[in-house]
């Protein structure tokens, strides 16, 4: 009797062995041939294509928010007050010394209106409405870089089209977060962008994408910095000798566009390039023309020619303060009469 439920118990045994064999076998195989999630990463040949996409992208789109926002005086989008270039195109250029208007120094504003305004909304996203004296509006190196990323967050997009380039995939896109960071000699783009990418029965999932743009904006900011620390010294004057020398000490060249009521400035920098283009990177200062010495400044400034079709003067070596401008016209002016 023993030997006989012994020889039961070993028969159910390997029957029990046998089912869960089987159960394994069964749910390896559907597992090999479901759509599970796999985490991939840019050497998975299946995803491959994609992903080098969707990295060119981010390069592409990365060089135009750098160039937008030199344009731009700093951001997507410039706030109120700006200096309006072309009202076709819609070209503007931030203020950063402006005596009269909206206080634009308020960084807290809802930086979503900015990302509504960057598709070709019709205006662009306002600061909150405060009473303005002559006050440095230059924007802080974490607003510019959270300019950059909303940039690249609301643009990608159209560079992506979709996917309609890549019929044998199904792509399921999330939301693009940016994170661009101002760093020693390049600009650092760290997109987190979720895609599940299907391929052949399989379902990838990838998010992580970077690239770098070589354009000196940390040193462009720099200084541009010290530009408006010495021009908010004295808001109505400028020292063009100074303006030189912070150039010099970084190796750029500051030139300077005028109009009946600003001067834009434009800060060149022979060493970034971007298109194969040298970087620029525009800002504005509004002055009160009503100033006797600026007035002087204009005077002569109308005896100097510099024969520059793009920008009207360029900073040179032998420049003056507006403070010595008077008497260096009446000189002037008494030579050409006599």
């Amino acid at each position: 009797i023993n030997k006989n439920k012994k020889g039961q118990l070993a028969i159910f045994v390997i029957i029990g062995v046998v089912l869960v064999a089987g159960i394994l076998a069964y749910f390896s195989y559907r597992f090999e041939n479901s759509n599970a999630l796999i985490y991939a990463d840019k050497n998975n040949p299946d995803v491959r294509p994609v992903y080098n996409f969707v990295t060119d992208c981010v390069k592409s789109v990365g060089n135009d928010a750098v160039y937008q926002i030199g344009r731009t005086g700093g951001y997507a989008v410039p706030p109120e007050p700006f200096l309006l270039i072309d009202d076709e195109i819609y070209d503007s250029v931030a203020y950063y010394l402006y005596d009269r208007g909206i206080d634009q120094s308020q960084e807290d504003y809802d930086l979503e209106n900015t990302a509504a305004a960057v598709p070709g909304a019709p205006s662009p996203a306002l600061a909150p409405e405060e009473p303005a004296g002559k006050e440095n509006y230059m924007p802080s190196k974490e607003r510019i870089e959270m300019e950059l990323g909303l940039y690249m967050d609301n643009f990608i997009y159209y560079c992506l089209k979709d996917y309609r380039d890549f019929p044998n995939f199904n792509v399921t896109q999330g939301d693009a977060k940016t994170t661009a960071k101002i760093e020693d000699g390049k600009v650092v783009f760290s997109v987190n962008y979720p895609l599940n990418i299907e391929k052949n029965g399989k379902t990838y999932s990838v998010k992580d994408f970077e690239n770098a743009v070589p354009v000196r904006l940390d040193k462009i900011y720099s200084l541009t910095a010290e530009i408006m620390e010495n021009q908010m010294e004295k808001t109505d004057a400028i020292c063009m000798n100074c303006i030189y020398d912070i150039a010099l000490k970084y190796d750029m060249k500051v030139k300077m566009m005028d109009s009946p009521d600003e001067i834009v400035f434009a800060v060149l920098d022979e060493k970034s390039k971007i298109n194969n283009r040298e970087y620029m990177f525009y800002f504005a200062n509004k002055y009160d023309w009503n100033s006797e010495k600026l007035l002087e400044y204009w005077k002569y400034k109308k005896l100097m020619s510099y024969g520059d079709d793009e920008v009207k003067m360029r900073v040179r070596n032998k420049s003056y303060e507006s403070e010595t401008l008077a008497k260096e016209t009446e000189a002037k002016t008494n030579q050409q009469m006599s």
